[in-house]
């Protein structure tokens, strides 16, 4: 393909999914009156994840072929859905207010947006120009939906036949499926990743759109530049091999499902537009790896386990307000069971073969044993990790300085979601590490820094808090201190006349 095809494939599939998604915007008022930044972010990911998954859908139940006719009806019934519901809600949905931005937020933001977009552009324009390069996007994904395409289905005889070597041919098909439905719809060949590569990349500026949405809402314009501008500073996101936007694996577009997900369900008032919202986005994580699953789960419980606590406490003391609401939950959990049954139904097809055989562990004192003893061989190897320039800088060397002075602003109640959130998806993590087949630590090296990717959006989320208790600090503290020595160190002025001086005299005789 010549470049101004490959162009104007990229462009395809971006224009597609975001045009589905913005449509859809009319069912979910809580994304629809956000800024126009992340109402774009969200509107991508939400028209990626319905037109592939409901795509899966059709084609593994009713055997549709996944062609051209398809996914333009698909679009077509979406886009007329979503222009109908925002008929409706429009009216009734007012805009959020924009609060003033301060000179030092200004001042950062403009940092950031500056720093975003020469990132941005260097990913796009290396991302269209180069072939894939990370190994994992050879071998798995980028295959996957070669053999999805050249089959017209996401059950090949390839995937669901024993004879043929595939790795992983249980891996979810979302994010593969949104480079087939890119290809059918612009006519691209099978054999020119190029062509689809930036559906991969401008999931770096919906991240950025997604976490300065979150952080802005709860702490602010400054902080939210400030963690914004942390995050563009970090190699991995946008250039690592390792799961990083440039490639064509799907752990950065997990970390964006995931994370808008918890920011949605971290909210102070929980809504039923919110959650649908973020069970949709939990469906779409299911859907993209398989430690979706465990996340998902660790995510929902994340959101509920303080809200459940809260109306607990306030049953007990008598008081009507805190009881958890339940339309919220069952919009919540209604998408996630959708896409778990789906999912297990298309698995059941497959012989799984080349595979870490996770779905082999039986009992859970076996694996609570295997786990204990294997967890004192994994700091050393994930630190090795975490230390690698090439991945993540020196953001690392920003958490202490972050837990001594910002801890307070990690025990508020609105950061208890968060934690939790963190503290159960590492517990995964843990937990596969302790039962994977291979050898002592030696799962940790490819995986743990996507892992650290997968869960980079709540745990910045955390940082914003440390980091806005220290701003607070600042404010209280040093800046009406070096006032105070400002003024002592200033020279004194002219003296001023006394009150009798001043006062005027009587005139004489």
């Amino acid at each position: 393909m010549t470049l101004g095809e490959r162009l104007l494939c990229n462009l395809t599939g971006l224009g597609l999914f975001t045009a589905v998604g913005w449509s859809l915007l009319g069912f979910f008022p809580a994304l629809l009156k956000r800024r126009l930044l992340a109402a774009l972010s969200f509107a991508y990911l939400l028209g990626l994840s319905t037109l592939c998954s409901a795509s899966w859908a059709v084609n593994h139940v009713l055997g549709i072929p996944l062609r051209r006719p398809l996914f333009l009806f698909l679009g077509a019934i979406l886009l007329l859905a979503g222009w109908v519901a925002r008929r409706m809600t429009s009216r009734s949905t007012a805009p959020e207010s924009a609060p003033a931005w301060s000179l030092p937020a200004k001042v950062m933001g403009g940092a950031a947006a500056t720093l975003a977009s020469i990132v941005i552009g260097g990913m796009l324009l290396g991302t269209i120009s180069l072939v894939t390069r990370d190994f994992d996007g050879q071998m798995t994904w980028t295959v996957a939906a070669r053999y999805v395409r050249a089959a017209g289905a996401v059950d090949p005889p390839v995937l669901r036949e024993r004879r043929w070597f595939v790795t992983h041919p249980r891996y979810p098909l979302l994010i593969p499926l949104s480079q087939v439905v890119t290809q059918e719809v612009f006519g691209a060949p099978n054999d020119d990743d190029r062509a689809v590569r930036w559906i991969y990349a401008f999931f770096y500026p919906v991240y950025l759109g997604v976490l300065f949405d979150g952080v802005r809402r709860r702490c602010g314009n400054l902080v939210g530049a400030l963690v914004a501008l942390v995050f563009v500073f970090i190699p991995l996101p946008a250039f690592g091999e390792s799961g990083g936007a440039s490639g064509t694996m799907s752990d950065f577009p997990l970390a964006c499902f995931l994370g808008a997900a918890v920011l949605l369900l971290t909210e102070r008032r929980l809504t039923a537009s919110g959650s649908l919202a973020g069970g949709v986005f939990l469906a779409s994580a299911l859907l993209t790896k398989n430690e979706g699953g465990p996340l998902a789960l660790a995510a929902i419980v994340a959101a509920l386990l303080p809200r459940g606590v809260r109306a607990i406490r306030a049953r007990a003391q008598g008081r009507s307000v805190g009881t958890l609401p339940w339309k919220a939950v069952a919009c919540l959990v209604l998408p996630v069971l959708c896409a778990a049954a789906l999912s297990i139904s298309w698995r059941t097809g497959i012989v799984n073969r080349y595979d870490e055989g996770y779905e082999q562990m039986r009992g859970v004192s076996r694996i609570v044993k295997a786990t204990i003893a294997r967890a004192p061989l994994l700091p050393g190897p994930m630190w090795e990790e975490m230390r690698r320039p090439q991945d993540w800088g020196g953001f690392w060397l920003i958490i202490p300085f972050s837990l001594l002075f910002g801890l307070p602003g990690l025990l508020r109640g609105r950061a208890r979601g968060l934690l939790l959130m963190v503290a159960g998806g590492v517990a995964v993590y843990v937990v596969a590490y302790g039962n994977t087949p291979w050898g002592e630590a030696e799962l940790v090296h490819p995986t743990w820094s996507r892992f650290l990717l997968q869960l980079s959006m709540p745990g910045l989320t955390l940082l914003a808090f440390a980091l806005r208790h220290c701003l607070l600090n600042v404010r209280r503290v040093v800046v009406p201190a070096l006032t105070s020595w400002s003024r002592r160190r200033a020279p004194p002025g002219p003296a001023s006349p006394s009150p009798a001086a001043s006062r005027p005299r009587c005139p004489g005789p």
